[in-house]
Formats: structure tokens, sequence, C-alpha cells
């Protein structure tokens, strides 16, 4: 084969270079022109237009080696210059910050790979995608001009941007300012509009024979490798745009016997047709083929000389059995089979060795992978969802990487995974909802799960000792519902970058984590975590084997608790002097065998909420009695054995609501601190209650009041101090109440005041409150006249 009779194909490789200095824009493509053979292609034209301005071209020729070069000028994301490799993958803070319009954004790659760097708003709604592709190892910036991805400036404000790459999962913010220093910036256009992100189409040319690719988008300065190959005789056609086949669909097609190139998408939907022999000369797809909602559709048979598509989609053809007639297709990137239900394995992929996704779902005869045989690596997603019939992933075995997701997920009869015993990198790990998986052995080269590791709902699930080299997880960890006997299979497991999450029935001791040092987020657990000194949060949840929580006693510090659900818990005293003195929130719900909170003994201030509910046999407070400041809710409710708030006297502050309610056994409020004012005062369905002490220093309400459902509260003493309500005050459903004298020092209710249904209140008692208030009454008296 000679170079002038080569004939262009669409097997091209995009490899990015990082531009030089962060400060510059001109960006350059390079590359070479060869044939399959590695034989030079000299004298072509390379042309590479602008999508969104046709008249913007640009265009060399390729020299006797067959090279070439292009100066594009601006773009508009801009990667700093590759140094060393850096021993640690990381996302670091951006600079400047705050800013306005441009910063930079710098992380670390340790290794090469996909990498996904998104701006998201404090709603967590995405605004922009910076980077979306492989990078190598090595330290990167991106600069972000403050444009959305339609190319308008966004708003002036806190945003958020996130890394997803081998090794790490990270988050931080950055504040965009919009003005100059001392004027308000909120709710203005911090950059004015843009011409949308580059889009470019390349096209060569070399003697009449054409190769035209679309929708190119280029991060930094590029290197593009163009091959080609094929018969010295027979042209290659182009066919420009998209190709939609139906039943008659002759008339479209080009005519003649020779291979041609569709440089859009090939659609074919909705048709009736067995097969696909008309498009027997289809050679490459620049774009999508789409084959879909096509009933009668037996075999891919016409498809044998296709070799090249961007991404392949087939669902809905239920007859569909085979893919062998894909037999010579080599490049596909994304791959979706969905809904096809008489497939019953993939072979015809064999010659495909590297993918970016491959999606295969809801095929309930697919029974194995065969076909796959050849696959190495996966940028991106292997998603294996729904397959009700696969029993093996052997055809998986020369997979080494799995760039953002692998999810083996409602697999039946799947019993192992074996097949994946050379995955050796992945981003996130899901083994979920697999209903006779009993191990996850063929894990065991796996060191890093570079996102988050699920493990849910596999109920015949006793093992995760595959899992028994696995040292870092840069994400969530989830252990849920399996059948888990032991944790020893994460014996090796040293860090968790956000939420640790474990809720197993049978698991009494979580001794398997010895080696875990750091916890990023939450700990959903209660033992075996000897190393680690510092928890931000504690949840510990529907953990019915657990009594207590002594195993916790060598941390220093607990930085949040939640307790829920724990049946048999008894005792809090593993935490004496570990939880506080500050934390962030207290939550103890629904511990029914739980008497006491010693344990809790250290805390001195919540700064958000304190809320002690539903615990049946709850009846001592006092280990609380070290809290000075509540910031925001202090609710006791629900506790049925609970008689005294002794223990709640050194609480100085309530920043928010005070809620005593359905506490049967509760005689007075005594145990309350001196704070002054609330913003919600609730006192309700309280029947051991005849009076309000304890309520004595408060003097303001911010807020309604409610005094409801009390079957024997007489009085209101303990309100003599309250001067002010300033929302609604409602006193109804006491059928025991007999006066209101003790609000004889309120002067204000800015709202509505609400006397209803207190049968034995003299209906002089609501007068003489009604004319005490007088002005200071500034809504309406709803009443129902009292009793007697």
């Amino acid at each position: 084969m000679t170079a002038t009779d080569t004939l262009l194909r669409t097997c091209w490789r995009l490899q990015l270079l990082l531009l030089l200095p962060s400060t510059g824009y001109a960006l350059t493509i390079e590359g070479n022109l060869r044939t399959i053979d590695q034989e030079p292609v000299s004298g072509a034209m390379i042309v590479v237009s602008r999508e969104d301005d046709p008249s913007w071209v640009v265009s060399t020729t390729t020299d006797e080696r067959g090279r070439y070069q292009l100066q594009l000028g601006v773009i508009t994301a801009v990667l700093g210059a590759p140094t060393a490799v850096p021993a640690q993958p990381g996302l670091e803070q951006n600079y400047p910050n705050p800013f306005n319009p441009t910063t930079v954004i710098p992380f670390d790659l340790s290794a090469a790979g996909p990498v996904r760097l998104d701006i998201y708003n404090v709603l967590g709604q995405p605004v922009r995608s910076l980077v979306d592709g492989i990078l190598p190892a090595a330290h990167h910036e991106v600069v972000w001009d403050g444009l959305d991805a339609r190319g308008h400036g966004v708003a002036a404000g806190v945003y958020i941007y996130r890394l997803q790459a081998p090794g790490v999962s990270r988050t931080r913010k950055m504040l965009l300012l919009d003005g100059a220093a001392g004027h308000t910036v909120a709710g203005k256009i911090a950059a004015q509009p843009a011409p949308r992100e580059d889009v470019f189409t390349l096209r060569v040319d070399h003697d009449g024979l054409l190769f035209e690719q679309r929708s190119l988008q280029f991060a930094g300065d590029s290197i593009v490798d163009i091959v080609v190959g094929g018969g010295p005789l027979i042209p290659v056609l182009i066919v420009r745009g998209d190709l939609n086949i139906d039943d008659d669909a002759a008339d479209r097609l080009p005519p003649g016997d020779g291979p041609y190139h569709v440089t859009g998408s090939v659609y074919i939907h909705l048709t009736d047709r067995e097969d696909l022999r008309d498009l027997r000369h289809l050679r490459s797809v620049g774009d999508a083929l789409r084959i879909s909602a096509s009933p009668q559709l037996l075999s891919l048979a016409g498809l044998e000389q296709l070799e090249s598509v961007s991404s392949l989609t087939i669902d809905g053809c239920p007859k569909l059995k085979s893919l062998s007639s894909l037999v010579n297709l080599a490049h596909a990137p994304r791959i979706e089979l969905t809904g096809l239900d008489a497939l019953a394995d993939l072979q015809g992929l064999g010659s495909i060795q590297d993918l970016f996704q491959i999606d295969l779902k809801d095929n309930p005869s697919l029974a194995s992978l065969q076909g796959l045989e050849g696959l190495a690596f996966v940028g991106r997603d292997l998603t294996i969802n729904d397959n009700s019939s696969l029993r093996s992933l052997a055809a998986l075995r020369r997979v080494e990487s799995v760039g953002r997701s692998l999810e083996i997920v409602a697999s039946p009869v799947l019993r192992d995974l074996d097949g994946l015993q050379s995955v050796r990198q992945v981003g996130s790990l899901v083994v979920r909802n697999n209903a006779i998986l009993s191990n996850l052995d063929s894990l065991e080269e796996v060191v890093t799960v570079g996102g988050r590791l699920a493990v849910s709902d596999n109920p015949r699930l006793v093992s995760i000792e595959g899992l028994r080299n696995l040292e870092r997880v840069d994400g969530d960890l989830q252990l849920f519902k399996n059948a888990l006997e032991s944790l020893e299979g994460l014996r090796q497991l040293r860090e968790v970058t956000d939420e640790l999450q474990i809720v197993e029935d049978h698991i009494t001791s979580l001794a398997g984590l010895r080696s875990l040092r750091r916890v990023g987020g939450d700990l959903f657990l209660f033992a075996g975590t000897e190393k680690v000194s510092r928890l931000e949060g504690l949840t510990i949840a529907h953990m019915p084997r657990l009594l207590n929580l002594a195993s916790l006693s060598h941390i220093d510090s607990i930085g949040a608790l939640q307790l829920t659900a724990n049946d048999n818990l008894v005792s809090l005293a593993g935490l004496k002097e570990v939880v506080g003195p500050d934390v962030r929130f207290l939550s103890i719900f629904g511990n029914p065998q739980l008497t006491d909170l010693d344990g809790l003994q250290g805390i001195r201030w919540v700064s958000t909420q304190l809320s002690i509910r539903g615990n049946d046999r709850l009846h001592d407070l006092t280990a609380l009695r070290g809290i000075r400041h509540v910031g925001s809710s202090l609710s006791i409710r629900d506790n049925a054995a609970l008689q005294s708030l002794d223990g709640l006297e050194s609480i100085t502050t309530v920043g928010v609501d005070l809620t005593i309610r359905g506490n049967e056994q509760l005689t007075d409020l005594t145990g309350l601190g001196p704070f002054s004012q609330v913003r919600n005062l609730v006192i309700r369905d309280s029947p051991g209650l005849i009076d309000l002490a304890g309520l004595r220093h408060i003097v303001s309400v911010n807020g309604p009041v409610t005094i409801a459902a009390n079957t024997n509260l007489q009085r209101l003493d303990g309100l003599e101090a309250l001067e002010t309500v300033a929302l609604d005050l409602g006193i109804f459903a006491n059928p025991a109440l007999i006066s209101l004298s003790a609000l004889r020092g309120l002067t204000r209710v800015r709202r509505d005041l609400i006397v209803n249904d207190n049968p034995l209140l003299p209906e002089e008692e609501i007068t003489d409150l009604v004319t005490r208030l007088g002005s200071g009454l500034r809504g309406q008296l709803r009443r129902d006249g009292g009793g007697g």
C-alpha cells in the first residue's frame, strides 16, 4: 500500500497535552497521518473548522513524514503545565479566591485515567463541566472563566467544584465576586456572556478521498494521530449528517457497492425488518448507531463490514438473539444494550479491547458475557443491571481498570464475581441486590476504590474476604442488609474519605476495621475502630444486637452523635469524655432499653439540635448536666418513663425551639435551665403536669406559644415572667385548667390569642387576660367561652 492510494477511516486517537503557561490561550493541534501499516501520508489536506462559525477555517498539509500542525486560537478551559508525577492525587483550593471573573483550579493525578471536574451551584445543580476525559499523571491547572455550560455569565456567590479521578473524589468551595470592593455583589452577573465552548470539525482530504469527524473539543494543546487504511481501489463515500433507516430506506443509502462512512448518526427505529442487510456496505459511523423499538429484528446481518462507531445503542429488540454480525467492530467507545429479551451472550464484540462506557441492562436471557474476552480497559462506567439469567462474569478476565463506576446489580443467579480477578483500578464499586451472591472473591487486586463502595441487599453474602487488600475508599463505604458475619475482609482498610455506614444484623463486632485510621464523614458503626481518634459524626441506627458502645472509648472526640432505633442498646458508657465538649447535634431516638444517658457527661455546647425522643425506659437525664448552650432546638418528647428534667438545669441558651411533649410520667419542668427567651415554646400532651414551674426565667418568646392537651394542667404557674409573645398564644384542650393568673406580666401578643376547649376555665379569667393585654393584643381573640 502506498501513501497515494490509502483510504481514510475513523480510527483516530486523541491524546491531550497540557498548555504550558496557565495565562496563555493559544491552542495547537498537531499529529501524524499514517496508514494502518504505519507508513506516513504526505500532501494530505488537514482542515479544522468551528461548528458555530462555518466561515472560521484553518488548514494545512502534511509534510513528507506525514506530520502536521495547526494553530486554533482561543479556547475556554486552560490546563497547566505537566510536572513530576505527584505521589498522591488531590484537589487544591482555587486561586485567587474570592475571584472575578476567572480563577485557576489546581489538582494532582498520581495515575493516568478518566477525569471529571465539574462546577455546581449551592443547590447542587450542575453549572458546567470543565474536564471530562482521560488525562495523564501530573499536576494540572484548569481556568474557569465564570461562564456556565451555555456560555452565559453566572451570578456572584458560592460555587462548588468537584474532582472525580483515579484515587480521588474531592469537593471544595469557591466565591465568585462582582463589582468593586465595598459594593454589594449579590444577585448580579459576574461575567458577560461569551461564545460557547469551542466545538470543531476535522476533515482530511487526500487525492479526492475525504474523512470527516464532528463534535471535537480540545481542553488544551493536543495530539491527534490519524490512522488510515483500506483497499486501494474502492473509494469510501461520505454520507454527511444523520441517516434514518425505516422499512423503505433504499433511496437514502449511497449508490453502488462500495463502503461508506456516515459523519453523523445512524438511526434504525420502529422498523419491521428482520435483519440489516441494506446496511451491508456501512464501514463507519462518526457519531451514534442506534437500533431501537424493532420488534421483528432477529439478527444484525448486514453489519459485517462495520468497523467503527462513536456509540452503539441497541434497545427494545426482543427477538434479537445474536451480535455475531459485529465481528469487525473494533472501535465503539460507548455500548448500551437494553431490553434484548432473547440475547444470550455478546459474541461478536470480540475485537473490542477498550471502551469508554458499557451498559448491560434488563436483558433477561443474557447468561454470560462471552464476546468481551478482549476487553481490557473501561474508561468510565461498566454497568451490569437486572440481567436475570446472568451466571458468569468470566469473559471480563482481562479487564484491569474501570475508571468511574463498576456496578453489579440485580443479578439473581450470579453466585460469585469470578472474572474480575484482573481489576486493579476502579472508581465507584456497587454490588447490590444479587440474590445468591455469597462472596466478593476475585476483587483481591483492588487496593483503592476511587469513589463510593456500596455493598447492599445481597441476602446470602456472608463474606467480604475478597476485599482483604483494600486500603482506601475515596468516597462513602456502605454495607447494608447483607448476611455478613464478620468484617475481617476490611482488615487492611486505613481510610474512608467520606461516610462509613454499616447496617448488618449479624455482625456483633467491627474488629475487622482495626487498621482504620480516618473517616472523613459520619461514621455509622459501633465497634472495632481502635485507631480512629476523631469522628466528625457518629450515627448508630437499627443495630438490634448492639448492647453498648464500650469499644468506642478510645476515641478522643466525636463531633456529632445520633443513636436511632437500637432495640437492645442499654448503655452509652463507652462514650464518657468522648463526645464533646462541642457537638453539632445530639439525637437519642427510639432506643427502648436505654435508661440513662451516662456517657454524655463531656458535652458542653450543642450548636444545633438536642433531641431526646421515644426512648421508652429512659428516666434519667442527669448526664446532660454539663450542657450550657443549645443553638437551635431543645426537644424532650415521647419518653414514657421520664419523670424529671433534672440534668438540663445548666442550659442558659436555647436558640430556637423548646418542645416538651408526650412524656407521660413527667410531673414538673423544674429541671430546665435559666434561659430567658426562645423562639417557639410548645408544652403539650404531658398528662403528669399540674403547672409550668420551671419556665420561670422565660421573658419573651419570639414566635408562637402552644400549651395544649395537658390532661391535668390546672395553672400556668411558672410563666409569671413572660412579657412578650411575638406570634400566636394558644391555650387549648387542657381539661383541668382553672386559671390564667400566672400570665399577669404578659403585655404583648403580636398575633392571635387562642383560648379554646378548656372546660373548667372561668370566662372571667379570659376576660381579665384580654383586659390586661389591652392594645398589646395585636391580633384577634379566638375563644369558646370557657367553663363556669
